[in-house]
């Protein structure tokens, strides 16, 4: 059986993920993620408002105007890697 090597995109995006958990070792800012994973910086706050958020929390308190945000390096490095699925 022929091994198919890994596309060079694919190792690249994996050690910037590195890089980025380097950088930010216990928070990642919503920007840097924001810009990793090549979206709108709103949209990912969406995103991480949403129920079971597997990638990091967002919360209003109550009767607050401004969203919190929290990215923990540890969990956002899991959840991109997939390393919590079945048979990882």
């Amino acid at each position: 059986m022929t091994e198919i090597p890994i596309p060079q995109c694919i190792t690249d995006r994996l050690l910037r993920l590195n890089q980025l958990a380097e950088q930010y070792p216990d928070n990642i800012p919503v920007s840097a993620a924001a810009e990793f994973l090549g979206m709108d910086g709103r949209s990912l706050k969406l995103f991480l408002m949403q129920p079971g958020n597997p990638a990091g929390m967002g919360w209003k308190k109550d009767r607050a105007e401004n969203r919190a945000f929290h990215i923990p390096t540890a969990k956002f490095y899991i959840w991109y890697r997939n390393l919590l699925a079945k048979g990882a």
